[in-house]
């Protein structure tokens, strides 16, 4: 089977992770939270966080134990079958792409305060652009996320440092204008904000010491972009009147001019610019991935399985991710395909979250959770239940996983898809391609 270069290290994941969720969240929709629930919005983005921290987990827990290119694909795939996988890869790829379509044409508001182009054009030629550096490596990518990452990351601090002086309690006043209802409502509305934590799930097989560096970037990824929300949030309500704040658009845009003048107002536009435009490369990075690992399992023509003799990427699989974002670009209707996408990844969670009860393992069996990566050459029978004897050192990282384990049971959907009745030890764990999927052996 032909395999990636593991080129991606701890800080290329966390800017991955970081970059599929610093975009509209932050950039759009404070606005349209304020306008729901008022000063009250930066709670329901910590609200938001925190109710995406168990399917973070579950994710990072099964990207941990089989680090492969796919993604959900694959714990789906190895749950419940290749009907089910196909599907949830299908529905996933298409969820991502269209998600970074909405990347970059949701620039627009940032990119008319600066000048008048062509939205269409400039996005076609971005995408271009994106699709050249995603052939030309996970590692280019990654060592560009980083650069765009922290530029973003410092950019807005900067801006939150700014407007301080212009800061405001009285602001806050009443503090929940649109009750409970309102601010469960933002909550929701905001939670989208978080749904690309997990995108680089779909790289794990590009990623060097998959064990430490897939759980340790993604939820350093949540708790420093949820804290940043938050933060965010909070100063625009301070600093904002919530009259304005609640019909804006581009509010980092008003909020940079209003701290620094028109001039850094520019600049404030040109980070949302730029920092869209990382989401949709994060989003076509794991979107390309798809069908690559589905070819691989012969769901798709063998041919998407080719990889570039030179990069070594899945270029023909990248081509086939941009060719559909170009027709979605020019002939469909962008924000309500990504309204779409956003409930085809919550039900890809949903996915992760069975899988991972499915994979839970009872008795003298030591959790694939706790695995750290497989090691090189080792194959998915070396532990597989009934197999063989379970091996000493899948227990070293049980403890670590408490708090996972503690989070997915206390919801009372995890603990409903908790139940796994097709054998004694509640789960076969990941059974290899040649055996049955249905009981342990």
């Amino acid at each position: 089977m032909k395999t990636l270069e593991r080129s991606l290290g701890l800080w290329a994941v966390f800017a991955i992770s970081t970059s599929a969720m610093i975009g509209s969240g932050i950039f759009v929709l404070p606005g349209l939270a304020v306008a729901q629930t008022g000063p009250s919005a930066w709670l329901a983005y910590l609200l938001a966080g925190l109710t995406v921290l168990p399917a973070a987990l579950s994710k990072s827990e099964l990207a941990t134990a089989m680090p492969e290119s796919g993604g959900t694909y694959v714990y789906v795939d190895r749950a419940f079958g290749p009907l089910a996988g196909c599907i949830a890869g299908l529905g996933l790829w298409a969820s991502l792409l269209l998600k970074s379509a909405f990347a970059l044409m949701g620039f627009g508001a940032y990119l008319g305060a600066i000048w008048q182009v062509d939205l269409q054009t400039t996005a076609l030629c971005l995408l271009g652009l994106i699709l050249v550096l995603n052939v030309l490596g996970a590692k280019k990518v990654g060592q560009v996320q980083i650069v765009v990452v922290g530029i973003s990351l410092v950019g807005l601090l900067l801006i939150v440092a700014g407007s301080l002086p212009s800061f405001s309690s009285q602001r806050f006043e009443p503090f929940f204008t649109g009750g409970a209802s309102g601010f469960l409502g933002a909550t929701a509305l905001v939670f989208v904000s978080y749904a690309g934590v997990t995108n680089v799930a779909a790289v794990a097989e590009e990623v060097k010491n998959p064990g430490k560096n897939l759980p340790a970037g993604m939820l350093l990824s949540l708790f420093v972009v949820g804290l940043l929300y938050a933060l965010v949030a909070f100063v625009l309500v301070g600093a904002l009147p919530l009259d304005e704040l609640s019909n804006d658009q581009h509010p980092i845009y008003t909020l940079g001019k209003q701290a620094f003048g028109p001039a850094l107002g520019i600049v404030a536009a040109v980070l949302g610019v730029l920092t869209m435009t990382s989401m949709a490369n994060s989003g076509i990075l794991a979107s390309s991935r798809f069908p690559f690992a589905m070819s691989r399992n012969d769901l798709l023509p063998p041919v998407f399985a080719s990889l570039h003799p030179r990069f070594r990427t899945p270029y023909l699989c990248i081509g086939l991710t941009g060719a559909v974002i170009v027709l979605a670009i020019l002939f469909l209707d962008i924000p309500q395909m990504a309204k779409l996408a956003s409930a085809v990844m919550m039900l890809g969670w949903i996915c992760c979250s069975q899988s991972a009860g499915s994979f839970s393992w009872e008795g003298s069996c030591s959790s694939p959770m706790g695995v750290s990566g497989l090691s090189a050459g080792e194959s998915w029978e070396s532990w597989a239940c009934g197999r063989t004897s379970c091996s000493k050192g899948l227990k070293k990282r049980r403890r670590f996983w408490t708090l996972r384990m503690a989070l997915r049971r206390s919801s009372l959907l995890s603990l409903a898809m908790n139940v796994h009745p097709r054998c004694s030890c509640r789960s076969a764990s990941v059974f290899p391609k040649d055996s049955s999927w249905r009981s342990c052996t």
